[in-house]
C-alpha cells in the first residue's frame, strides 16, 4: 500500500485515498486468479502509468477506473429463483459471502461490473466529495 499511496502523492490525488480504500476494502477476501488482477496491484499500476505532468491526473485515472481487472470478476448467489450479484461499489465482497447460505458463483467476464459509466460516475461522486472536505497529505 505504500507504494499505492506515494503514487497518490505524487499525482496530487491524496484527497481520493479514501475511495481508493473503499474499493480495496471491498475487494478483500475474494479469490482473484492472479496477483496482478488485485485492486491494491492494478491500482498502483494504473496510478504509475498516469504522468506526473498530465493536465488533469483526476480525469485519466476516472476514465481508466473502469478498465481494473478487479472489476471484471463477479460473485453471485440465487434468491427466491433469481441471481444477486455483488456490487464491490456497494458491498464489501466478505459482507456479501457473509449474507449468503447458499454456495457462492464466481467468474471473470470480458465487461466491468458495475457498467464503466457507472463506475466513472461513483468515482466522479466520490471526487467531487473530497474536495469539499480536504484532506491533507500527511494523513
Amino acid at each position: 500500500m505504500d507504494e499505492l499511496y506515494q503514487e497518490l502523492k505524487r499525482l496530487g490525488l491524496w484527497r481520493i485515498r479514501s475511495a481508493i480504500e473503499e474499493v480495496i476494502k471491498n475487494f478483500d477476501g475474494y479469490p482473484f486468479d492472479m496477483a496482478e488482477h488485485t485492486p491494491v496491484t492494478s491500482l498502483t499500476l494504473l496510478l504509475q502509468n498516469i504522468s506526473s505532468d498530465h493536465k488533469n491526473p483526476t480525469f485519466e485515472f476516472a476514465s481508466e477506473l473502469p478498465r481494473l481487472q478487479c472489476f471484471s470478476y463477479r460473485a453471485y448467489r440465487w434468491h427466491d429463483e433469481r441471481a444477486i450479484y455483488w456490487n464491490p461499489l456497494e458491498q464489501a465482497y466478505k459482507e456479501f459471502e457473509a449474507d449468503s447460505t447458499q454456495k457462492l458463483t464466481m467468474y471473470q467476464s470480458n465487461n466491468a461490473f458495475p457498467a464503466p459509466d457507472i463506475i466513472k460516475r461513483w468515482i466522479a461522486s466520490k471526487v467531487h466529495a473530497s474536495k469539499l472536505v480536504s484532506i491533507p497529505a500527511s494523513q
